[in-house]
C-alpha cells in the first residue's frame, strides 16, 4: 500500500473514533437530562407519528422518549411489565455468566454491579408506578410523581 493510502485510513479512523466519543458523551448528557425545565415543569413534546401514539421528545436534551409502555390494552399492566423486564435482564447476565471464561473476572464484576443496580432501580420503579395512596389529603388535589409536588424517594 501506497504512504498516501496509510494517512487516509489513519485520519479517517481518528474521526470515527472522535465521532463515537461525542455519541456516548450526548448519550451520557441525554441520561443525566431530567426532561424537565428549570422551574420543574415537563419539557417534552408529543412527535406525530401515526404508528406510535407514544412518542415524544425532549426539548431539553432532544433525545426521543418512547412511553408506549403506559399502553396497557397491548402491553398489560405497569407492574407485569416490569417484572418481565427485570427477569429479562437477569436471565441474559445469567446466560453472559454461564459463557465466560476463567480469564473474564472484570466482565463478571462489572455484571454483579449491574445487577445491584438493577435491584434498586426495580424496587425504586416499582414504589414508584404504585397509584398513590395518601392518608391524608393536601387541598383539592392529589400529589402525582410525574407532574411534580413530592419528592421521588419519598
Amino acid at each position: 500500500m501506497s504512504k498516501k493510502f496509510k494517512l487516509k485510513n489513519e485520519k479517517l479512523w481518528e474521526i470515527i473514533k472522535e465521532q463515537s466519543g461525542l455519541k456516548r458523551k450526548k448519550k451520557a448528557l441525554q441520561y443525566e437530562c431530567p426532561h424537565k425545565d428549570g422551574k420543574g415543569a415537563v419539557s417534552v413534546k408529543y412527535m406525530h407519528d401515526p404508528e406510535n401514539k407514544f412518542l415524544f421528545r425532549c426539548r431539553q436534551c432532544r433525545k426521543k422518549i418512547d412511553l408506549s409502555i403506559l399502553d396497557e390494552h397491548e402491553n398489560g399492566a405497569l407492574e407485569v411489565q416490569l417484572k418481565k423486564a427485570r427477569k429479562a435482564m437477569i436471565s441474559f447476565v445469567d446466560l453472559v455468566k454461564l459463557q465466560s471464561g476463567p480469564k473474564d473476572k472484570k466482565v463478571l464484576d462489572v455484571l454483579a454491579s449491574g445487577l445491584k443496580a438493577l435491584d434498586v432501580n426495580y424496587h425504586l420503579l416499582k414504589k414508584l408506578i404504585r397509584p398513590n395512596k395518601q392518608k391524608k389529603k393536601l387541598g383539592r388535589h392529589k400529589l402525582n410523581v410525574m407532574y411534580g409536588g413530592k419528592s421521588v424517594l419519598d
